[in-house]
């Protein structure tokens, strides 16, 4: 099975003292991996985050004051260790060619 993966930008949304952002997936996680996500994307640089799961998109609420860019690659990386850790289907590793010789 093909692992979950951002697909496009994230939208942002200010309003009420609080920013969202939301990641649209390229497929609809199962259970397991979203409360895998949602319990190891809660540390630092999102500690206090909020997330949901709507189908194939995530979105995170956090303080407005937040650094962007920072949150959006703890997110990506958050997304690829869900990936790796989760319980589920997993794709069969594809085999490498190993050089003569070496």
């Amino acid at each position: 099975m093909v692992g979950i993966r951002r697909v496009g930008a994230p939208r942002f949304e200010q309003g009420d003292g609080r920013l969202l952002i939301h990641l649209k997936l390229n497929r609809q996680p199962e259970a397991a991996w979203i409360q895998y996500f949602k319990t190891h994307a809660l540390s630092a640089p999102l500690t206090g985050a909020k997330v949901t799961a709507d189908r194939r998109e995530l979105t995170v609420e956090v303080p407005p004051r937040s650094n962007l860019g920072e949150l959006v690659t703890a997110l990506d990386c958050f997304i690829e260790c869900a990936n790796l850790l989760s319980p589920g289907p997993r794709r069969p590793a594809t085999p490498r060619s190993v050089p003569a010789g070496g």
